[in-house]
């Protein structure tokens, strides 16, 4: 899709990522804790990381699970429904910011984290 006269990098990720958040919580309820994004995609969109946080508990999910595919094959994600629905969820964002004109949507690193890890590791400091 290309981008409309004023599109804003900023804004697309700001919309695209509340998009997101609302279809995958209708989608899969309760193992969605949130969805959010960060990266100076204003310097350069492929600066973007979105994050989609589960209610899991950590030793089901690897630590910064951006691969869902590849970590099966590596002992990670073994639940063959957790790693379709990781995939799904992957491209249910990407998709978002394929409506709303994002530069190369399929190369948007879409990574999954548990909420247990994130909350042990500080929260928000988690991700620094």
């Amino acid at each position: 899709m290309q981008q409309q006269p004023g599109w804003s990098p900023e804004k697309a990720a700001k919309d695209a990522v509340a998009n997101a958040r609302k279809e995958l919580i209708a989608e899969y309820g309760d193992l969605v804790a949130d969805v959010f994004h960060y990266g100076a995609v204003n310097i350069d969109t492929r600066n973007l990381v979105v994050w989609v946080i589960l209610s899991l508990p950590r030793n089901v999910l690897p630590e910064w699970c951006f691969n869902p595919a590849a970590e099966a094959l590596l002992g990670g994600v073994t639940a063959p429904d957790l790693r379709a629905k990781l995939l799904d969820m992957q491209a249910g964002v990407r998709s978002w910011f394929s409506r709303l004109g994002w530069p190369e949507p399929d190369h948007i690193a879409v990574g999954f984290e548990s909420d247990e890890r994130v909350r042990a590791g500080g929260g928000w400091a988690y991700f620094k």
